[in-house]
């Protein structure tokens, strides 16, 4: 395997798309080594899967609601992360719970981009401009944009990266989530 070769990147995301968004340009704009293999949300109206749509990237709908079982749906997300190629996933403003199943196949593949002060920020009804929201109303004069490797069973997850004055993610195939 080539020391150049892209990290195949699927983000699940819920709303708007702006996680997308920055993703998307930072592999246009050459900070990020990744190709966006696709993207999955439980919402059918979500921005995000507008975004890759515009840009030709397999958006998919793919909720509970749309199979008879736990068991199907789990099975059905880890075959498509599987036909994608998936090297790594985002969890990119996604407000669902990952099943077991994806997080035992992703270990230590599985990024969640968090925008608030974990935990401080986090938890039920702080999503989208809530958490916003929340952090200037408690009166934080830097709130930084973390990326959290997602490991279940732990709080805090693993702090990957955080800077109050910029975001930046570089993703080199040496350091990546697959050796981390």
């Amino acid at each position: 395997m080539s020391e150049n070769k892209p990290i195949r990147v699927v983000a699940f995301a819920s709303g708007g798309g702006s996680n997308v968004r920055a993703i998307y340009n930072n592999i246009v704009e050459g900070k990020l080594n990744a190709v966006l293999a696709g993207v999955i949300s439980n919402n059918s109206s979500c921005g995000a899967l507008e975004h890759a749509r515009q840009h030709n990237i397999p958006a998919l709908h793919i909720s509970r609601k749309q199979f008879q079982s736990d068991t199907e749906f789990d099975q059905h997300l880890l075959k498509v992360l599987a036909d994608l190629k998936t090297d790594l996933v985002i969890l990119a403003g996604y407000m669902k719970m990952m099943p077991e199943s994806v997080v035992r196949a992703f270990k230590n593949k599985i990024l969640n981009i968090h925008p608030a002060l974990l935990p401080s920020f986090g938890g039920k009804g702080l999503y989208g401009h809530f958490v916003h929201e929340a952090v200037l109303e408690y009166g934080v004069k830097s709130p930084a944009s973390p990326c959290i490797w997602w490991i279940p069973n732990t709080t805090p997850a693993r702090l990957f990266c955080s800077d109050a004055s910029r975001f930046k993610m570089t993703i080199h195939r040496k350091h990546s989530p697959l050796g981390f």
